[in-house]
């Protein structure tokens, strides 16, 4: 029984047709870890405890890049996040208004970590100290 080349050749092009258009619809979610995002995990959340009277502007050094967080008003905390989707070294660089400052000692972070920086009342009695939770 032989069959017409022209109906082989509209099964043919159905078939084709069917699983590319399933191939649209049935995408992974799978993200390339060089892509930017906003999910949790790619970042650490950090909280900053100012002790001090004075304001102080913290900045998060990695890797020798240097990105400033913000400013903390004194006696109180902030909380900050940042942008994190590997593991390096992190270190911290706090800024009195009015004179005064600090840097607390590198910290192996991952992304979703919770990381502490503790400002004291005192910078010349006390230094700045970090943690994570």
């Amino acid at each position: 029984m032989s069959v017409p080349v022209r109906s082989l050749a509209r099964v043919l092009l159905a078939a084709l047709l069917a699983s590319s258009v399933a191939g649209c619809f049935g995408r992974s979610e799978a993200r390339s870890p060089f892509a930017g995002g906003s999910r949790t995990q790619e970042r650490i959340r950090i909280r900053v405890e100012n002790q001090n009277f004075n304001d102080a502007t913290v900045h998060a050094v990695r890797g020798g890049e240097r990105v400033r967080l913000g400013e903390v008003t004194g006696k109180s905390d902030k909380d900050f996040t940042l942008r994190w989707s590997f593991s390096v070294p992190l270190e911290f660089e706090i800024h009195l208004v009015g004179g005064g400052s600090c840097s607390v000692r590198p910290m192996h972070v991952d992304p979703g970590d919770r990381v502490w920086v503790r400002i004291p009342t005192e910078l010349y009695a006390s230094l700045c100290i970090s943690g994570k939770t």
